[in-house]
């Protein structure tokens, strides 16, 4: 496919909330910050530590066999504090719709997005629920929230088995039933494939497409993202936003999800709008929900809400109503939450049909 469509498609998923952000440390070196490999040597140097394998986690696990973990945990914070985001980092808090995941500790993309971060960095966290704001998933901790839990020896992997743990299974859930973007990452980490595989197996060809942006790509790295279904998008990070910012239209929620939602085929003409007024003063921000509801209208004729009592399904669908809502579009709402209300939602639909039909 060639690059100025994929481009295209790109910046469409982001206009309906479709994609899911990968990042990784390709990202935060445009900030400054090093690589993995640069990291080992300089926490060599700051600690005093001698490792055959300059690799992170062989790096990571001397310092903890020498009762050196807490040192290297707040040598890595200080490291890392002072860091600013990069103009990539702006650019990605400016186009975010869906769920941004990293396996970066530091606080960048939190920076970027401000007071419009949510962040889950240990499984606990999610037990919280969902706030206003960009959800932003730290799968090996985090510099400034829980750097207790930061993933940087070979024992720290050990202990976090592949898979293994809500954040994970939340990875594997967003991944399956959104588009990835990778930036700034290695797709032929361990991690990446075992998840891919899962969802892979799980949805076989019904998986969604799935972009890797970076300079270039290894002959095996391409094959193993073919296999995946991941396309290759060969642009630095900083280019590929700057071209898919200049794609993507801002828009408001209301303007997008009524320009990008069809009114539901097969209802009569002139159909008064009857849904109850939408109670705002109930409503907690459900931005992903309702982006996901548009998509799902996108694709069928039909879509349907489950959950358990109280979670806020009708508060989501009126909320939806309300945004699509234009005076040539049509809706009729069945109220059936009792007997009563469904016999007089039912009776109104056969008067309603009646007079159609004269």
């Amino acid at each position: 496919m060639p690059l100025n469509e994929d481009l295209q498609i790109i910046a469409s998923r982001i206009e309906s909330g479709q994609v899911l952000w990968f990042v990784g440390a390709g990202m935060s070196m445009e900030a400054g910050l090093p690589s993995g490999e640069d990291l080992a040597r300089e926490i060599e140097c700051a600690l005093g530590i001698e490792s055959t394998d300059r690799s992170l986690p062989d790096v990571g696990q001397r310092a903890y066999d020498q009762g050196l973990e807490g040192d290297l945990k707040a040598w890595i914070v200080e490291r890392m504090r002072d860091a600013a985001p990069s103009n990539a980092h702006l650019a990605l808090a400016g186009l975010a719709t869906g769920p941004i995941y990293t396996t970066n500790y530091d606080s960048l993309i939190e920076k970027a997005l401000g007071d419009g971060a949510h962040v889950y960095s240990k499984d606990s966290d999610l037990a919280l629920g969902r706030a206003n704001g960009t959800a932003v998933y730290k799968l090996h901790g985090c510099v400034e929230r829980h750097r207790e839990g930061i993933v940087v020896a070979q024992s720290d992997y050990t202990e976090r088995p592949l898979g293994e743990g809500l954040l994970a299974s939340a990875l594997e859930y967003h991944a399956g039933c959104h588009n990835v973007i990778f930036v700034g990452y290695a797709i032929a980490d361990e991690y990446l494939r075992f998840v891919f595989n899962k969802i892979v197996s799980t949805l076989g060809d019904f998986r969604l497409q799935s972009w890797a942006v970076g300079p270039s790509f290894a002959s095996e790295t391409l094959s193993m993202m073919e296999e995946l279904r991941i396309h290759p998008v060969p642009l630095p990070a900083t280019e590929f936003f700057t071209r898919v910012t200049n794609l993507v239209r801002p828009r408001s929620l209301t303007e997008e999800l009524s320009s990008s939602t069809p009114t539901p085929p097969g209802l009569p003409d002139n159909m008064d709008f009857c849904p109850p007024q939408f109670r705002r003063e109930r409503f907690v921000n459900r931005r992903d929900e309702l982006r996901l509801l548009s998509g799902a209208f996108r694709e069928a004729d039909g879509v349907v809400v489950t959950g358990r009592p109280g979670v806020g399904k009708r508060q989501v669908v009126l909320s939806f109503l309300e945004a699509v809502r234009s005076p040539q579009d049509e809706h009729l709402w069945l109220d059936t939450q009792t007997g009563p209300e469904c016999d007089a939602s039912l009776r109104n639909l056969r008067e309603v049909a009646l007079a159609r039909i004269g």
